[in-house]
């Protein structure tokens, strides 16, 4: 009889031929990596659970290694059903095909469909007893009231899912539905655009909605689309600005805004801030009068009581600050003008009759 070498097999009876050994070097590799795989679809299903149930983390502060600001632990249900993009960044890192790929695919699209569930509306708010400039809503902007002209910018925004006109004035309601908008009645004792827009919000199905104000009839459609990106990540309140333009810093019909390292609103002012002591620190930046809330939050600014700041410099949004709540603030090159006098009415029929004429020669 033959004795194999040392370390070899024996040939088993019936001359079958024992493995050698690469085979088993092969065998024991590919254990192994069926061992790494199913750790991988371990971690991929339990992060993918994570971000299912509490969504990631929309507020600058979290997740960096930071303590977390007492401003960034207000709720807000709306986080909840936001954001896919981790999970789907995970799941085009998988081959196709994979076990993992298909359990982390699925988990992506629940998510998806989470998130087509939010629900944005925008809600212009109008009312007829204007102090300036009265029926301001219904002056005519080449052949359409103003706040129609506003209504028809809003439409064509992006995200959003519905345009209602929230007013006091039943020729106004008129002149919305013939334009085949939605208008909301309100009561006459609203002391600003914001309680109007919370008061017409009650009637309304909606995860969150965005204030465009009623005499701006040339404000973009994409700044009303960024916002309501903004508002997608989950902030509870959220506005606009843009690069002061020359010539703009010592009007006060042009609100200033400074924020700070999270993009969140330090102080809103009339007045230039900051005052440029060392020239060029600071770029300054223009308010943008376009504002997000969430359903939850809308009704709680329109709860809070009016505060000092707020009356000195005639901005409403002061109230929020003062009552310590962040404003989440996302800058952009959006420029648009206010109706607040007959020669600002004037100067927006122009420019809005040029923006027709520059349309109709490129269509």
């Amino acid at each position: 009889m033959n004795v194999p070498p040392s370390g070899e097999p024996c040939v088993p009876a019936g001359g079958e031929q024992a493995a050698s050994a690469p085979a088993q070097r092969a065998a024991r590799g590919s254990t192994v990596e069926r061992i790494g795989v199913l750790k991988l679809i371990i971690i991929i299903i339990l992060k993918c659970e994570h971000y299912h149930q509490v969504g990631p983390p929309i507020n600058p502060c979290e997740g960096r290694g930071r303590s977390i600001d007492p401003a960034c632990q207000r709720e807000d249900p709306l986080r909840l059903r936001l954001s896919a993009a981790p999970a789907a960044r995970a799941h085009r890192a998988l081959p196709a095909g994979s076990a993992a790929g298909t359990t982390t695919r699925l988990a992506c699209e629940r998510r998806a469909a989470i998130e087509r569930a939010v629900r944005l509306i925008a809600i212009i708010p109008a009312r007829i007893g204007a102090q300036r400039l009265p029926g301001k809503p219904l002056a005519d902007i080449c052949g359409a009231p103003m706040v129609v002209r506003v209504a028809q910018a809003a439409s064509r925004a992006s995200g959003i899912d519905a345009v209602v006109v929230a007013t006091d004035d039943e020729k106004i309601a008129q002149a919305v539905r013939r334009a085949g908008f939605r208008a909301e009645m309100t009561s006459r004792d609203c002391q600003n655009g914001t309680e109007r827009v919370a008061e017409a919000a009650r009637a309304l199905e909606a995860d969150a909605f965005i204030n465009v104000q009623g005499d701006e009839p040339l404000v973009s459609p994409h700044a009303i689309a960024a916002l309501a990106e903004l508002m997608r990540t989950g902030v509870p309140y959220g506005t606009l600005a843009r690069p002061l333009q020359d010539g703009e810093a010592e009007r006060p019909g042009v609100v200033k805004v400074v924020l700070d390292l999270h993009s969140r609103g330090l102080y809103f002012s009339r007045s230039l801030i900051p005052f440029p002591r060392t020239p060029g620190k600071v770029a300054p930046l223009a308010h943008l009068g376009l504002y997000g809330f969430s359903r939850e939050f809308l009704q709680t600014f329109a709860s809070l009581s009016p505060t000092a700041l707020e009356e000195a410099e005639g901005l409403e949004q002061l109230r929020a600050l003062a009552h310590g709540h962040s404003i989440h603030v996302r800058v952009g090159d959006w420029q648009s003008v206010a109706v607040d006098t007959p020669e600002d009415l004037e100067q927006v029929r122009a420019l809005f009759a040029a923006r027709q004429e520059q349309e109709r020669r490129t269509a």
